[in-house]
């Protein structure tokens, strides 16, 4: 039987063995690029970042790479640790589908940027748009891995009242307003992982009020929308900065894993999310119920 990738990588790349889980930790790093503090990035754990059967990895590069335009995006190869420019040099790679062979990505500055679906095996854009006078903010697959959804906001979130948009790009289609809502900062979505049609964010309420929850979930046609249900056992959070935030769906789509905070948090304080009073949740957005649990002490 041939070797997992990972035992592979184990083979190239320094690590270490998790006292408490024995499971091994591998720290990825190119082999062909100087080792600098600092230079890798991902973006959000959700997006999908796998090539080549997850054979490689796309990664961010910051600082001081070799200068390729916008774009600093590497594939590295986790079975030899060698690294090689990723994606056309004037656009940034925010988010790739290995199996149908597309990716979102960002062309042009911070005024006005192009959101592109682009076809990997083409090398093409197949789907495109811009808005002049709004703020991008995000590109998210939706499960079919064919389509993204795009989110743009006006406004300073927070602080004062914010629009926000969210489009839908499909090969070959104009981009379709999804939704439209004023006085909420509608970020982070992420596509349902088995139902295409479907998708949730967080709906941050701006100018800042307190509420119990923020991520909402919807349909592309608009028919469903509402935040997701919290039951009486349900912990709730002490202010909307612990709110469950940062998630991502069980594989079956059944529930949405995230985490909140029970005291408030002070963010006007040096910020240290190791004083905060955390716990898990595990909701499922069809009856509210969660698997809540305090984090163990030092995590």
């Amino acid at each position: 039987m041939p070797d997992t990738i990972f035992a592979q990588a184990a083979r190239v790349f320094e690590g270490w063995t998790d006292p408490e889980t024995g499971n091994r930790v591998l720290r990825l790093w190119a082999s062909n690029l100087p080792r600098i503090p600092g230079m890798w990035s991902t973006y959000y754990h959700q997006y999908r970042c796998f090539l080549d059967g997850g054979r490689a990895i796309v990664l961010q590069g910051r600082g001081q790479l070799p200068a390729r335009g916008r774009n600093h995006a590497l594939a590295l190869d986790l079975t030899t640790g060698l690294a090689e420019p990723y994606g056309p040099p004037d656009a940034a790679v925010i988010e790739v589908c290995d199996q149908t062979g597309m990716a979102a990505l960002i062309r042009g500055g911070d005024d006005a940027p192009q959101c592109l679906l682009w076809d990997l095996r083409a090398e093409r854009d197949v789907a495109a748009m811009q808005l002049p006078g709004w703020t991008f903010n995000s590109l998210n697959f939706l499960c079919d891995g064919r389509r993204v959804l795009a989110f743009f906001f006006r406004g300073k979130y927070y602080d004062e009242p914010v629009q926000s948009r969210h489009y839908l790009l499909a090969p070959g289609e104009a981009p379709r307003l999804l939704m439209e809502a004023d006085g909420y900062f509608c970020s982070h979505m992420v596509g349902h992982p088995t139902d295409p049609e479907m998708y949730t964010y967080d709906r941050w309420p701006s100018p800042k009020r307190d509420v119990a929850q923020v991520i909402t979930l919807r349909t592309l046609d608009g028919r469903f929308e509402e935040t997701v249900k919290l039951d009486e056992r349900a912990p709730r959070p002490a202010d909307l900065w612990g709110c469950r935030d940062h998630y991502v769906w069980t594989p079956d789509g059944s529930r949405i894993v995230s985490y909140l905070s029970r005291q408030p948090i002070d963010i006007t304080r040096p910020f240290d999310h190791f004083t905060f009073d955390w716990w898990l949740s595990a909701l499922d957005w069809r009856t509210g119920e969660d698997y809540a649990a305090k984090y163990p002490p030092g995590r």
